[in-house]
């Protein structure tokens, strides 16, 4: 059978049940799933990252989740550092090489120079990765038409608060006040819920409380049930 190849996507009979499976999946929006970044160097491991790496990735992945973000092709990035190729040199592989794991991979290989990269500071590190990010998200969602403001204003947001960028967990509101429950994205031990109690008729009673986190994802733990009776917030754990 003839291949065909359109784009990122190779299609072998654009009539097959298969094909059009696929074809619909690519063409569905969806939110982000997750961003991982990875050494592929095949022996030892040469990019010193810097601690914050895998936080940063989160921070994006976790704020378009709250924007309710969505893009066409596929939602979960995997972005593998090459030595051997051109410093800065992005190269998205096949949209639908998907694994035994399931659809919605998506690899890719960025050039990155280690002799380059690990001279930075653990700041220009980190300030490298957000803007690499932000550049592979732009490229991927021009491919198919879609507006990338919302990566432009995400990465600023970054660049400028780091770690101590709110995401939404959960709202609730009534007639009479709004609840806002948000956490951080930041180390061990570092994080923090952050609750805020708006009165809608009575400003004096507005608060805003701040719970320490191990981990940002004991968030999930956090909160099992809400109850706000005269200004007073009770929240119930998860058991």
């Amino acid at each position: 059978m003839k291949k065909q190849y359109v784009g990122e996507v190779i299609l072998q009979d654009k009539n097959t049940p298969s094909v059009k499976k696929e074809k619909k999946y690519i063409l569905k929006e969806k939110k982000i799933s997750d961003i991982r970044i990875f050494d592929s160097s095949s022996k030892e491991k040469i990019y010193n990252f810097p601690e914050d790496y895998l936080i940063i990735a989160t921070s994006f992945v976790d704020k378009l989740r709250e924007y309710q973000f969505l893009i066409k092709g596929n939602n979960y990035f995997m972005i593998h550092f090459v030595p051997q190729l051109q410093h800065m040199k992005i190269m998205f592989e096949r949209e639908n090489k998907w694994d035994k794991d399931g659809k919605g991979k998506q690899e890719i290989n960025v050039g990155v120079d280690p002799l380059i990269f690990n001279k930075f500071t653990e700041k220009e590190k980190s300030i490298f990765i957000i803007k690499l990010i932000a550049k592979i998200l732009t490229q991927y969602i021009k491919k198919y038409n879609g507006d990338t403001e919302a990566i432009r204003e995400l990465e600023s947001l970054i660049l400028k608060y780091g770690g101590d960028l709110e995401v939404v967990y959960k709202t609730k509101e009534t007639k009479k006040y709004k609840l806002i429950i948000s956490y951080q994205t930041k180390g061990h031990d570092e994080s923090d819920a952050i609750l805020e109690y708006v009165d809608k008729f009575e400003k004096n009673k507005n608060k805003k409380l701040e719970i320490p986190l191990r981990d940002f994802l004991d968030i999930e733990d956090l909160i099992s049930a809400i109850n706000i009776k005269d200004g007073d917030i009770t929240i119930e754990p998860k058991e």
